[in-house]
């Protein structure tokens, strides 16, 4: 038990490193996209916000299933290819949330805006599969629509160009201050991972309100490093507790 509430504070200790460094690159300058993609160096750009200007291509757009809004229930994220202005490179962009009632491509065409888009976004690192989870479907013979998480080298083999190894969120407040409260949150419970929104966009669970209103920019939170606080207390409590029987029991003896 001792053990394992030192492996706990050591956690601590990393998530607290993360979350400083986080910190650190989400209060650094707005930089260019195109910086970063010349830079090719993806994981150095890690939460650090860009301003993009584009088109999409929504012909090839795509969605993170088994997502949940607080205000509008089960739905889907939607990702979407953005072609820089004035490059021949593409970006993956998660646009936000869609209800689960308008997750159908035939759906999403309603709230597809052509035309160029300028917005700042949050860089992330592509989602890593995690030990025993379910895969994402093969590609290859057909079009894969739906993802269980965003894993671009397997999305590229389906695209006719090839995307970097990151995907960036739309912000809908680009203060820093305030990006970092959206990003690192304290979930209401210790595996909870919710969603931050704009408040000011939120409307009733499947109620239809026009292409400007969908998707809803939103950031996942991270699992905050107080998980791993309570969890060395409670440890560190539980060996008190057995050592304190222990010596209860030995005196009962004589």
């Amino acid at each position: 038990m001792i053990r394992a509430a030192v492996w706990q504070w050591e956690r601590h200790l990393e998530k607290e490193e993360i979350v400083a460094a986080m910190q650190r690159r989400i209060s650094r300058p707005v930089a260019d996209i195109r910086k970063v993609l010349r830079d090719g160096n993806p994981e150095e750009w890690a939460y650090r916000r860009v301003a993009l200007h584009g088109t999409f291509d929504f012909d090839h757009e795509m969605v993170l299933r088994n997502r949940k809004h607080p205000e509008h229930g089960p739905g889907v994220h939607v990702l979407t290819p953005l072609k820089v202005f004035k490059t021949d490179e593409y970006v993956l962009v998660d646009r936000g949330f869609v209800p689960f009632h308008y997750k159908s491509k035939e759906k999403r065409a309603a709230f597809q805006q052509e035309g160029e888009h300028t917005f700042v976004g949050l860089i992330k690192p592509q989602n890593k599969k995690k030990f025993l989870s379910p895969p994402d479907p093969p590609t290859g013979t057909k079009w894969v629509d739906e993802w269980l998480r965003v894993n671009v080298k397997k999305m590229n083999t389906q695209l006719p160009y090839s995307l970097p190894d990151l995907y960036i969120e739309i912000m809908s407040d680009t203060n820093p201050d305030s990006a970092i409260n959206k990003v690192v949150s304290t979930s209401s419970g210790r595996q909870d991972i919710f969603f931050i929104t704009d408040e000011s966009r939120r409307v009733s669970t499947g109620e239809l309100i026009s292409g400007e209103s969908y998707p809803i920019p939103a950031h996942s939170t991270l699992i905050p490093s107080a998980t791993h606080l309570s969890y060395v207390f409670e440890w560190g409590a539980m060996a008190l507790m057995t050592l304190l029987i222990g010596i209860i029991l030995q005196l009962r003896r004589h």
